[in-house]
């Protein structure tokens, strides 16, 4: 490293030397008859003055890409006592760079103003070991031909053809402006915020070129969600309204949207709706680790990028994380997870559900997906339901249904202990063993009901609203001959049509895992409407 940054001195040096071909300003020495100038000196780091510095007098934008071959640059080398001297200038604004390339030192004072009668002095400067900055532009389309500068400076880069930026012996301080310039002359300021460069460090920026950011706190604690312990592979829920977000900053359609974790890691991530004549949208993110008790993880969300390349796999509900359908019902019945087990008949009208567009059912509709999926014995049902009524001459109201052979229920009324139910079919005849909450929540709102079925253990559990209601331990396989082929929405899985359902349904999913208890509490506390896991910070 130490030889790319002697390597780099020498050509930035060699190049700002290049720069006076042609010029007679005054330096230090000069017998011309001036008026005005610039005088400071140099230290090391020990306080010893610093001889053979070599220090530049640069304007205070100074662009070295596009200022080679004027007379902008001034270069003077300090003597004995560490001090350098420019006179004969013109009037303006200018920043003093000085260097020692034997031990890759530096500092940089801006703000120098030179008028037309008078010596500026310079407080002195103290060089100290030179940082770096780099960056990774590949996730914008033709930021290879561009480059980026400090300005007042003669430190640059061009973008490498992978997206790859490193700026070298960058002085030490405050950068609060680093210019992008594309290839059609285009400027950005690519900082969000200033940078601090310490010394003999590397300061990475991340995603650059994206003008907007927030960081997303994940509060686990009991301030927050109150989850315990830690959760894996956790689809996310970000709500965005105009009281957290502007969206005319975005694209249209939310397409530069990005989320980065740990280390700049880009992660999964999927709209579900984006309106922004409504100024509302929800976006899921996939999360690998969501710590429990913990109130300082965070994530950051990135927007405002026209040239930003759309990710090439947003899969947020992936079969390998045990998902097997999800329905969000932002369009006809469409599933999120790459096995696309799509609904094949989706009469319910659309209708604002819990986390963004959802499906209302008024006891005629249903929905249909041409599936088993492979007849599991370890399955978890799980829906937002909003129960209004229950069908006339109605025993309950059905969730949702693998063919009859494992059911998420509401209101089942069978026996005034069953209430908000999990059933499984298990033997050849209709016998079915169920798992009761004795909770009945017609025309109480919203409620997330999940049901276990662990059956290759012997257990089931069922939750309401994130807490566990029931946990039985029957040791009967689930049954799938018989009782119907196709999985529903809505209406019984083999036809039975006293159960119904009249209200409104959202988010449904079928996943073959066996979820922790805080991952059902999690869940409910990231996607009811006044969520306590996410914070939103600038």
């Amino acid at each position: 490293m130490r030889q790319y940054y002697n390597f780099l001195f020498t050509v930035l040096t060699v190049t700002g030397i290049s720069l006076l071909s042609g010029c007679t300003p005054d330096f230090a020495g000069a017998t011309t008859e001036t008026t005005n100038g610039v005088t400071g000196k140099v230290t090391d780091d020990n306080a010893t003055p610093a001889e053979n510095a070599i220090v530049k007098l640069l304007p205070s934008d100074f662009n070295p890409m596009e200022m080679s071959g004027t007379c902008a640059t001034l270069i003077d080398t300090t003597d004995q006592k560490g001090e350098y001297h420019f006179s004969g200038l013109t009037a303006g604004t200018y920043t003093v760079l000085a260097r020692k390339r034997e031990n890759v030192t530096s500092f940089l004072t801006r703000n120098v103003v030179v008028n037309d009668a008078s010596v500026t002095e310079v407080p002195a400067g103290v060089l100290k070991r030179s940082g770096s900055i780099t960056a990774d532009f590949s996730q914008s389309e033709g930021a290879a031909d561009g480059y980026v500068y400090i300005p007042g400076t003669d430190i640059a880069a061009p973008v490498a053809n992978n997206g790859g930026m490193v700026l070298g012996d960058v002085p030490y301080g405050t950068v609060d402006t680093l210019l992008f310039v594309s290839a059609g002359s285009e400027r950005y300021n690519i900082l969000r915020s200033a940078l601090v460069v310490d010394e003999d460090t590397t300061i990475t920026i991340e995603q650059p070129l994206w003008r907007y950011g927030y960081r997303l706190v994940l509060n686990t604690s009991p301030s927050g969600a109150d989850v315990s312990g830690d959760v894996f592979d956790f689809p996310l829920l970000v709500r965005l309204n105009d009281n957290t977000f502007v969206f005319s900053e975005a694209d249209s359609g939310g397409e530069d949207l990005v989320f980065a974790g740990r280390n700049g890691k880009i992660l999964p991530h999927e709209i579900e709706r984006w309106d922004p004549v409504a100024q509302l949208a929800e976006v899921w993110v996939k999360i690998d680790t969501v710590y429990g008790n913990d109130a300082t993880q965070s994530i950051k969300m990135y927007w405002g990028n026209p040239a930003a390349v759309p990710a090439v796999s947003r899969v947020v509900f992936d079969t390998a994380d045990g998902f097997l359908g999800v329905w969000h019902f932002e369009d006809n019945g469409t599933d999120a997870t790459p096995a696309k087990n799509n609904a094949t008949v989706c009469t319910p009208a659309d209708a604002e559900g819990m986390v963004g567009p959802g499906k209302k059912f008024n006891g005629d509709d249903s929905i249909k997906i041409a599936t088993l999926f492979g007849k599991p014995q370890v399955v978890t049902l799980s829906a937002w339901a909003r129960l209004d009524s229950i069908a006339p001459k109605g025993e309950g109201a059905e969730i949702v249904s693998i063919g009859d052979g494992c059911l998420l229920r509401m209101d089942d009324t069978e026996d005034d202990t069953f209430g908000v139910t999990g059933s499984y079919h298990f033997d050849e005849e209709t016998a079915f063993h169920h798992v009761c909450s004795g909770r009945y929540l017609e025309n109480t709102g919203w409620h997330h009901c999940v049901v276990v079925f662990n059956n290759e253990n012997s257990e089931q559990d069922l939750y309401i609203d994130g807490t566990l209601s029931i946990h039985t331990t029957m040791s009967d396989s689930i049954l799938y001959s018989g009782v119907g082929e196709n999985t529903f929405i809505g209406i019984h899985g083999n036809g039975k049509t006293v159960y119904n359902f009249i209200g409104m349904i959202d988010e449904v999913r079928i996943c073959r895992i066996v979820p922790t208890d805080d991952r059902v509490k999690l869940e409910y506390m990231n996607q009811k409407t006044d969520g306590a896991l996410v914070v939103f910070e600038n």
